[in-house]
């Protein structure tokens, strides 16, 4: 559909042929970038309707011509109901929805909500990820507490793991949620084995490191971060035998 297409309709009443414009192109995977932003410019109201409407399409390719409107969305429906809507339509591209949302308001707290509805058990990944750039490691942290207050875990142990950052794992330890907080340190070794994590996170938190060292045993993957962790478990006889039996089971 061509902008002099689009000029040519009638406006609410030619709504069903826009929205099968969009649906033919859709189906080719292709965003539907110029349709929408001839809407944004003739009517942002009939945008809005083809867009999250009841008659709106859906799919992962509606989220790139949705970035090139958002100004325009932003500006007529309130932000929170509408990130909410479109995760729902973006169906398999509700990642590239949350992250759109997360680069215009990390700090706002429907975010965390918002992440639960994208992302399901992983749910604080890529808010933290995105949020990482933009914000202090206070303000890291903060959100951190935020997404484990609503049962948010899984999602800070990928974080930690992509960032390289310990935020994630104090956070966790501040609810003594050592099965995650374990998580995370392995993972902490996995992404950077010379970052001296275990080091850091025993300066924040205290020497008594043995219950979390412990607790990372059954999630050591691997032969290589195993030997890491000994450097540690070294120190606590009862469990680096414990490790190193599980080593003798491990791939390298």
């Amino acid at each position: 559909m061509t902008p002099d297409d689009l000029l040519a309709l009638t406006l609410p009443d030619d709504l069903p042929k826009i929205i099968a414009a969009i649906e033919e192109q859709l189906a080719a995977s292709q965003p539907p970038t110029a349709i929408f932003r001839g809407l944004e410019v003739l009517n942002p109201l009939a945008l809005v309707d083809v867009v999250i409407g009841p008659r709106a399409p859906g799919g992962a390719a509606m989220v790139p011509a949705v970035a090139a409107v958002i100004d325009t969305l932003e500006s007529v429906v309130p932000v929170g109901p509408l990130y909410r809507r479109l995760v729902r339509q973006a169906r398999a591209g509700r990642g590239g929805i949350l992250r759109l949302a997360v680069t215009r308001h990390h700090e706002e707290s429907w975010i965390i909500p918002l992440s639960r509805l994208a992302e399901g058990a992983q749910a604080g990944h890529i808010h933290l990820i995105e949020a990482a750039e933009r914000c202090t490691p206070q303000a890291l942290t903060g959100l951190c507490r935020a997404h484990i207050e609503a049962g948010h875990r899984a999602g800070l142990v990928t974080a930690a793991r992509q960032l390289a950052r310990m935020e994630p794992v104090l956070a966790l330890l501040e609810v003594d949620d050592l099965h995650y907080a374990a998580a995370g340190v392995v993972a902490l070794i996995e992404a950077a084995p010379d970052g001296s994590f275990v080091e850091k996170i025993a300066a924040r938190w205290g020497p008594g490191l043995a219950p979390l060292l412990a607790a990372t045993l059954s999630h050591v993957p691997r032969h290589a971060v195993a030997e890491q962790l000994g450097h540690y478990t070294r120190w606590y006889p009862d469990i680096h035998h414990a490790l190193t039996e599980r080593m003798a089971r491990l791939p390298p």
